[in-house]
């Protein structure tokens, strides 16, 4: 699976894993989406809304983060929310 792989699983809510770094898993409403173990998204299907980790990370978390970013970007989805102080645990 490559990045552009990966951009695509995204946009509709699919399940991957992409190597031992980046993965995205569904439980229950939950989409998630993690980098290495570090959850850096998750996306709401009863709210219709994205929610990224903006705390900082290393080179590759960062770019990981940034594709997440602008696939939400692209979406059709209105709504979305970047918050750094969001429970990630």
């Amino acid at each position: 699976m490559n990045y552009k792989d990966v951009e695509r699983a995204l946009e509709i809510l699919e399940p991957f894993r992409h190597g031992h770094s980046m993965r995205a898993t569904r439980e229950h409403e939950w989409y998630r989406v993690y980098s290495y173990d570090t959850e850096i998204a998750r996306y709401s299907q009863i709210e219709d809304t994205w929610y990224v980790n903006l705390n900082k990370y290393s080179v590759t978390t960062s770019r990981q983060q940034n594709m997440v970013k602008r696939v939400i970007a692209n979406l059709d989805h209105q709504a979305y929310e970047l918050m750094s102080n969001y429970d990630y645990a």
